[in-house]
């Protein structure tokens, strides 16, 4: 345990971008929890499972617009997480 352990907010991801239900969940824990849930998420995409399954980052195998947007996603997360580190 670490005592100065902050949370800077939680990260959706597996996230499915055309389903209505799952744009609405995210929107109500927005309303439910201002300021928890990071404004940006990780989709779901068929590239990133397989980036994990032969276990390599999703931007050292990019072949395709898929793992392309995937990488993208997932450099934008973590420089946000970073940056919200570091702000704290």
């Amino acid at each position: 345990r670490s005592p100065n352990l902050q949370v800077v907010g939680l990260l959706a991801n597996k996230v499915n971008s055309r389903s209505h239900g799952e744009q609405k969940i995210l929107q109500d824990i927005r309303a439910l929890a201002p300021g928890l849930l990071m404004s940006l998420s990780i989709n779901e995409r068929t590239s990133i499972s397989g980036a994990m399954g032969v276990s390599k980052p999703v931007w050292r195998s990019m072949v395709g617009e898929s793992h392309r947007l995937a990488a993208k996603e997932v450099h934008t997360a973590c420089k946000h997480i970073i940056k919200s580190m570091l702000k704290k």
